[in-house]
C-alpha cells in the first residue's frame, strides 16, 4: 500500500484545497492520503512518498500535479526550471501565510479507499514523513 502517498495536515485549508485539486485530476486514482496530526508541532509542508523516495515542499506539489494533467505538467515543467531555493522560498511564504490567505476550517472528505491508516503504513515511512512535514531533514 506504500506506493503513492500524500501526507497532509488534515486541519489545513490549503492542504485540503490541494486534495480537491488532486481529486479533480487524478482520474486513475493513483494517489492515497495520510492525514498528519499537528499535535507534535506546526506542520510546515506536505510530503509525497513514491517508490521509497520522499518529496517535500515545492517538489512534492510539482511531482504530484505533473502526473495528473497535461496542462499542469507543462506549467510545472516550466516552474521546475527555477532554482530549488526560489521555488521553496515561494512555497514557504505561501505555507506560512496559508491561514491568512486561505482561511481555516475548510475540510475535504477523503473517501476511505483513498485514505491510508496507521495500520497500513510502516512506522519507518510514517516517522520520516512526519519529520519532513515538521521541517526536520
Amino acid at each position: 500500500m506504500e506506493n503513492k502517498i500524500i501526507f497532509i495536515d488534515g486541519e489545513c485549508s490549503l492542504c485540503n484545497r490541494f486534495v480537491d485539486l488532486v481529486f479533480k485530476f487524478d482520474k486513475k486514482q493513483e494517489f492515497n492520503f495520510y492525514l498528519l496530526d499537528s499535535a507534535e508541532g506546526e506542520l510546515k509542508t506536505i510530503v509525497y512518498f513514491e517508490n521509497n523516495i520522499y518529496f517535500s515542499k515545492y517538489k512534492a506539489v510539482s511531482k504530484v500535479l505533473k502526473s495528473t494533467n497535461l496542462f499542469l505538467k507543462v506549467v510545472f515543467l516550466f516552474f521546475d526550471l527555477f532554482p530549488k531555493f526560489l521555488t521553496n522560498f515561494v512555497y514557504d511564504f505561501v505555507a506560512k501565510n496559508r491561514n491568512t490567505v486561505f482561511g481555516q476550517g475548510y475540510c475535504t472528505p477523503i473517501p476511505q479507499n483513498r485514505k491510508i491508516t496507521q495500520e497500513e503504513i510502516s512506522s519507518e515511512v510514517l516517522t520520516k514523513a512526519k519529520g519532513l512535514s515538521l521541517g526536520y531533514s
